[in-house]
């Protein structure tokens, strides 16, 4: 398979005057501050503080925590849906639960001709 994004290398980064670095090859791999970019003003310019920019913005919080809800109610769905699958086919559960578990299957390695 091949997957191809279309992103802008350095998103936002800008130079120490505020003229745009983005689409710089150099970019790739390495801090902004060694690719020739200026790590404050780019904080600056996606709208953080460069004396704490790992601060999440409220908005991107409240995006995640509501991700994170969906996701909780779609798993309890789901563990609830296998629990009703286990009830109705215990033989196959005891297999399913054998084959996740781990543990290698029983053997009879005195039957293996060699």
């Amino acid at each position: 398979f091949l997957i191809i994004g279309k992103t802008i290398m350095g998103k936002g980064a800008v130079k120490e005057d505020g003229s745009s670095f983005e689409k710089q090859v150099s970019t790739h791999g390495q801090p902004l501050s060694a690719a020739g970019a200026c790590f404050e003003s780019t904080v600056k310019n996606l709208g953080g503080d460069p004396e704490n920019p790992f601060v999440i913005f409220d908005d991107v919080a409240a995006m995640y925590a509501e991700a994170q809800a969906k996701k909780a109610e779609y798993v309890a769905a789901k563990k609830a849906e296998q629990a009703e699958w286990e009830k109705a086919n215990p033989e196959l559960a005891a297999k399913f639960a054998k084959f996740f578990s781990g543990d290698a299957p029983e053997i009879d390695y005195s039957a293996i001709e060699q």
